[in-house]
């Protein structure tokens, strides 16, 4: 009988988590939980950053960082500063049924900057700012 639960309940999992053919996938970011990132580097060490993020439910899925210099898609462009975000997409539309689990994710980049200055990493959720660090690049 344990047996049988064990081989069961992975498939039960997988089952409800699935993504239909046809079925709509919409953009959607990913909430920060923690971000780190070092106070002081140098140009050829680059700014290494580690980031902890979820989503809510099963049918999210995760994408990667997005880094831009850019608050916005049609925002301004800000020199040393950068937006950092976790992204992914979600299943959507009236008929989704997701299990209800977090979906979690941890992902590090390092952010290769032009020249020597003082760098602001500016870790955005969906509903705003999760977070600022002051990097100072040698």
């Amino acid at each position: 009988m344990k047996k049988c639960f064990y081989f069961f309940l992975p498939v039960f999992l997988a089952a409800s988590a699935c993504h239909k053919d046809g079925q709509k996938q919409c953009d959607t970011f990913f909430v920060i939980t923690a971000a780190s990132s070092v106070a002081v580097t140098t140009v050829t060490a680059g700014i290494p950053v580690v980031v902890n993020s979820y989503g809510g439910d099963m049918c999210f899925h995760y994408t990667g960082l997005s880094v831009s210099q850019q608050s916005s898609p049609s925002g301004p462009v800000y020199l040393n500063q950068y937006f950092i975000r976790a992204t992914g997409f979600r299943d959507c539309g009236d008929e989704v049924v997701c299990a209800q689990a977090l979906v979690n994710a941890r992902d590090s980049i390092t952010i290769m900057p032009a020249t020597a200055g003082t760098y602001y990493l500016h870790f955005q959720n969906a509903t705003g700012l999760f977070r600022t660090d002051t990097v100072v690049v040698n």
